[in-house]
């Protein structure tokens, strides 16, 4: 085969937005990656995933000369071929490494303008390829003449890269010489008239070939993924740039022009890739065909039917999707112990058969069983030869003994010994590689506690190491700083270049979402609705049921009481992902708390959209906005906001290093003043298994967290098991594994996962929570009655029905969990994480004076006079006579007020609570010197002079008192000193009062607004504020506290505050009337929508009566109510004649409709 004329040079870390994407990089077959200490882990992770695209050039001339270690695991996991500097390549050499030099390249070393002498001895002195590296602009010429000079016989292959973009004259000029471009890939398209500006990939590859045909057509020869010919064809420059446009099969007809096979008759072609052969004259195309075949006569080949291999997967998939009644291979498919019994039955013939025909006789048996598994776990025979190709790079040698129950003793003296755990010490925290480099066998190391020190313990344990990297945070704080200066637009070129959306217009997605992007399946759908439920269930118990209050000394109480975070921001990694569970485990608690802005972060997927599943949930737990976008740009939005994204208080959520690496920058900012919920690291499990665990459990346990990712670690604590029980545990680990998508993954965990073998209970919790796991499995016998064992874990799953898998999605615990050891010092995510605690203190007069002294000491102790005044001033203020005016007038003989500040605010309401409401404090106001002394504090105290003044006096009296009444009421209801049937009727007529008095435009005009009132007069009553803002009663605001049951005999719950917060309580049922009542308040609603009543005064009268007929049937929270109370809420807020706009007014309608149907299906 000929050499590439180009490969593409992809940044595998951060993937490029722009140029090609890396399905059209897996078109031309080949891929350049440049790998440095830093990106070492990651690439052995993205080159075995992404082996059957790909044939890997690495270019390794960076790292560590010393250090041939790193390359030959590259080499191991599946490099095609390596660059390295001369230093590593003598290494390579070494005969006992066993590397072919056809798969080393020599890279001259870099320098700013090369040499002619250099670059021909480099040549002229080795037989391998030789890799020129980022020549500059000055320089490509030269190079060119030196190519020309010394011809291509006889040459190696040469493998160019450019400082800056080339020129494509100069790229085709090099082609020409047959030397081998490598260009980055986002100087690179398949599309140039979509993007003229970048360099077209067709005229490069097209520039390579060869053709002596008159009309300079290509011979194209067409092949399946097996490499069968499928039939002959030709191709033009032009064919081949409309084939790589497309992905898919265009050629050139002699007589039609270009052909897209399959556009007429539907055996369309999936484009896998283009090559060519040794000498350049004839086109590969390899095609995933599809329809009936390539021929026109309907045959999968022009050279007739398939056969051999090919043939018999054909027929098993076909059997596999529709098998005729009483197929044999359908009843293997459907019988998977039949098929198991009959491949190890074939096996066992193969291996008896002696002569030529016998074997080719079995082996022909075991090949259609073993490819009936295959088809049926979606395994193809193009997914086999890949594994093999794979498997042919390797240069890790391994023993190949065979397992115990095969062996009878056959291995021999040079079977694999038992590793020593002291040799392995170092092993077991060195930094995860991809691979096992023992070979197949996946297979935990096995240690005995009783053989090891608690040094050597400790390391065995340690985790895999972690990199700080400073290449990390070089990446990550310039996008901060352009989202922190440059706000939605570097957001949007960020998320256009990191997640490959090029037409997004916009990185937010606000609710109310079309019901459009939640289209899901029913199961999915049901799914998360069974998931969310759990979840909010055990959220919502977590919930604090009133303050905790203290009297600490007589007179003195203290208090601390829960308040939710206003704001938090919840990053649910995405793009082609689907997590819906992380979304549930983030937003579900949100809504528990009472966060009021919640705010979703989700990497968008290519088309700009955000999976259904995430839309669902975001709906769901009422987020108002979806940010489209990941990484560290999303942390940054979140953490000091927008243009058009809120900013938040919190961030909580996983995410790759970038995120993890980003919420640490923005939470250490003082700028930002934003929080993060906990340190991440790898995911994690141990499990406690004793003799009554069953082995298979056991290993998919192990396993559930072993496919997170390379840097993931499992440890196994085994009871005195012995060695048959730990090999069955061993075999079910290795049996699992093979059948894994995410094999090559688990490995990679594996390699630095443990077993230890302890010989008690008390000594596995001991080394448990010495390790603090993320995930704690209990495999053992009274389960439950160890979990007093656990110190520190971040949740426990109890017994052998528990798998950690339920707890990552629906059982209701949350997934969030501390990593890395942090669960001795942190908490998963819970309620409490959402919301924070605020203390508070009340002291009497006598309280003060029991307390004061000893205040005023300690604060002379710290030298804090301020402190000790503060406590000083108050002391001597009680000690004087509290002076009293009297007020005369209409209604107020014998009444007192206070003139002076004693007491706080409540103390300057009248003496008597059911004082006139006249006479209420004036405005706070110090006179002058020169107008004090014109004023005799013996003198009645006027505020009028007019009747207009009088009038509007009394007014503003009549709102403080009723502020004042309202405030105990509220205070008296929560604490249940007073029944529901006489709370809601007096605070329906205050809250009436209010409004009323507030409708006259002269009282209106001074008054202003609430806040503004309780400034000038200097009031708190924080009880009776929550309630005029809100505007109903708390029995409207909540639900009922029995339900529609009768408490007019004062049968109701002792217990206030849980009742008022929404916690049903045991209710004999709504009566019918009750329901009918409910019924036509809600149609009444709706008919008032439905003929665009927008105003104040027209729906908020609807709406109250509406929420009061709904709590007499309802006794606890449904879906859709708390968005009535909120709609409440909001029109409570509104002036009197004041119009909704049309698309609130739109949403309310939606919302209404939403609740009338949730509350009916509360009545089944």
């Amino acid at each position: 085969m000929a050499a590439a004329p180009l490969i593409p040079a992809y940044d595998f870390v951060t993937p490029p937005a722009t140029g090609l994407s890396i399905e059209s990089i897996s078109h031309l077959s080949w891929v350049f990656l440049s790998v440095t200490s830093e990106n070492y882990t990651q690439s052995l992770e993205f080159i075995p995933q992404n082996f059957n695209r790909f044939q890997f050039l690495v270019d390794v001339s960076t790292l560590k000369s010393d250090d041939f270690t790193q390359i030959k695991q590259l080499l191991n996991v599946g490099a095609s071929k390596v660059i390295t500097s001369l230093k590593q390549l003598e290494s390579l050499r070494d005969p006992k490494l066993q590397i072919d030099e056809d798969r080393l390249i020599l890279a001259i070393p870099r320098g700013d303008n090369y040499t002619r002498d250099e670059f021909e001895s480099a040549i002229r002195h080795t037989s391998l390829g030789v890799f020129v590296p980022d020549v500059p602009d000055v320089n490509v010429g030269s190079v060119i003449e030196w190519l020309e000079a010394y011809g291509t016989e006889n040459r190696p292959p040469v493998y160019i890269s450019f400082k800056s973009e080339p020129v494509l004259e100069e790229v085709l000029k090099l082609v020409k010489l047959n030397a081998t471009t490598i260009i980055n890939s986002q100087q690179l398209t398949v599309d140039s008239k979509k993007e003229s500006g970048l360099l077209s990939v067709a005229p490069i590859f097209a520039t390579a070939l060869k053709s002596d045909r008159p009309d300079k057509l290509f011979t194209t020869l067409v092949v399946d993924e097996q490499g069968v010919a499928l039939g002959l064809v030709y191709s033009s420059p032009e064919s081949i740039s409309e084939s790589l446009r497309t992905r898919s099969g265009v050629y050139q007809s002699r007589q039609r022009g270009l052909w897209y096979k399959g556009a007429t008759s539907g055996a369309v072609q999936e484009l896998v890739r283009i090559d060519m052969d040794c000498d350049a004259d004839c086109l590969r195309f390899t095609v995933k065909q599809k329809g009936k075949g390539f021929c026109h006569l309907d045959t999968r080949t022009c050279f007739g039917s398939s056969t051999g291999l090919g043939a018999l997967e054909a027929t098993l998939q076909s059997r596999f999707k529709s098998a005729p009644e009483g197929s044999y291979t359908a009843r293997l498919f459907n019988d998977p112990a039949l098929l198991k019994a009959k491949i190890m039955e074939e096996a066992e013939e193969l291996c008896d058969a002696k002569t030529k025909e016998d074997v080719a006789w079995e082996a022909a048996d075991l090949i259609y069983f073993a490819l009936t598994k295959c088809v049926s776990a979606g395994v193809s025979i193009a997914d086999i030869e890949k594994n093999l190709d794979a498997k042919s790079l390797k240069v890790v040698r391994r023993k190949g003994d065979a397992k115990e129950k095969w062996t009878k003793g056959t291995n021999g003296a040079n079977a694999t010994k038992p590793q020593e755990p002291a040799a392995a010490l170092a092993k077991a925290v060195e930094v995860p590689a991809q691979k096992d480099a023992s070979g197949d066998r996946i297979e935990m190391r096995r240690y005995f506690s009783s053989e090891i020190t608690a040094e050597e313990l400790e390391a065995i344990l340690k985790r895999p190491s972690q990199k700080s990297s400073e290449t990390i945070m070089g990446i990550v704080n310039p996008i901060i700083k352009a989202v922190r200066e440059d706000g939605d637009k570097a957001l949007l070129g960020y998320t256009q270049k990191f997640d490959r959306c090029p037409d997004l217009k916009s990185t937010v997605l606000r609710a109310p979402y079309p019901e459009s992007l939640m289209t899901l399946t029913t199961e999915v759908k049901a799914a998360i609705d069974l998931s969310y439920e759990n979840i909010l269930k055990f959220h919502s118990a977590q919930k604090e049921s009133k303050p905790l209050v203290v009297e600490t000394m007589p007179g003195v109480q203290c208090s601390r009481f829960a308040r939710p975070i206003e704001r938090v921001g919840l990053y649910i990694p995405g793009g082609t992902a689907v997590l819906p569970s992380t979304a549930l485990m983030l937003g579900v608690p949100a809504l528990v708390a009472g966060c009021k802005t919640i705010v979703f972060a989700s990497p968008p997927r290519p088309d700009g959209s955000i999976t259904p599943e995430i839309v669902y949930i975001a709906h769901k737990v009422g987020a108002e906005a979806i940010v489209l976008a990941g990484g560290a740009q999303a942390v940054a939005a979140l953490a000091y906001g927008t243009e058009s994204i809120p900013k938040v208080d919190k961030i909580l959520g996983p995410g790759n290093q970038f995120v993890t690496a980003a919420k640490m920058v923005v939470s250490n900012d003082t700028g930002a003043t934003v929080s993060i919920d906990m340190p991440a690291g790898p995911s994690e499990v141990l499990v406690i298994a004793d003799k009554s665990a069953n082995p298979a459990f056991v290993a998919s346990d192990l396993l559930s967290q072993a496919e997170h990712g390379v840097d993931s670690q499992v440890v196994l604590l085994a009871v005195d098991l012995s060695s048959e029980e730990l090999q069955a545990i061993d075999d079910e680990l290795h049996k699992q594994a093979m059948d894994l998508p995410r094999v090559d993954i688990v490995r990679g965990a594996i390699a630095h996962s443990v077993t230890v073998v302890v010989d008690t209970i008390d000594k596995a919790f001991e080394v448990s929570n010495l390790y603090a796991p993320e995930h704690l499995i209990l495999q053992i016998a009274n389960a439950n009655a160890c979990v007093e064992k656990v110190q520190n874990a971040g949740s426990v799953f109890i017994g052998q029905w528990t798998p950690e898998s339920v707890g990552d999605y629906s059982a209701g615990v949350n997934h969030s969990l501390p990593t890395y050891g942090y669960a001795k010092q942190y908490s998963g995510v819970n309620l409490a994480t959402y919301v924070k605690h605020i203390t508070s203190s009340e002291l009497t007069a006598d309280g003060l004076q029991n307390l004061g002294t000893a205040v005023m000491d300690l604060a002379a102790v710290e030298g804090l006079d301020a402190h000790r005044m503060a406590v000083k001033i108050r002391l001597d203020h009680m000690a004087k006579a509290v002076e009293l005016t009297t007020f005369e007038g209409p209604g107020t003989a014998g009444r007192t007020v206070w003139t002076g500040q004693e007491g706080g605010p409540s103390s300057r309401i009248m003496n008597n609570p059911q004082y006139h409401p006249a006479y209420a404090p004036s405005p706070s106001f110090v006179p002058t010197p020169s107008l004090s002394s014109t004023i005799s504090l013996d003198e009645e105290v006027k505020l009028y002079t007019t009747t207009a003044q009088r009038s509007l006096h009394e007014s503003l009296a009549d709102l403080f008192s009723i502020i004042v009444a309202l405030d105990f009421l509220e205070k008296a209801f929560v604490r249940d000193s007073i029944k529901e049937h006489e709370y809601t009727p007096t605070c329906f007529r205050l809250l009436g009062q209010y409004k009323t008095i507030l409708s006259n435009d002269e009282v209106s005009k001074a008054f202003v607004d609430l806040e503004t009132f309780k400034r000038e007069y200097d009031i708190e009553y924080p009880a009776a504020t929550s309630r005029l803002k809100i505007g109903v009663p708390a029995t409207s605001e909540h639900p009922s506290r029995g339900g529609g049951a009768d408490h007019s005999q004062g049968n109701i719950p002792k217990n206030g505050i849980t009742a008022i917060l929404g916690q049903p309580q045991p209710s004999a049922g709504p009566s019918a009337k009750a329901v009918a009542e409910c019924t036509q308040n809600f149609i009444t609603f709706m008919d008032a929508l439905s003929l665009d009543f927008k105003a104040k005064d027209q729906l908020h009268p609807l709406l109250s009566e509406l929420m009061s007929s709904l709590n007499n049937v309802s006794n606890g929270d449904f879906e859709g109510r708390g968005n009535l109370v909120h709609w409440l809420i909001k029109l409570n807020g509104m002036k009197a004649t004041e119009e909704m706009e049309q698309e609130d007014a739109r949403q309310l309608s939606f919302d209404v409709d939403h609740a009338y149907q949730a509350f009916f299906r509360t009545l089944e």
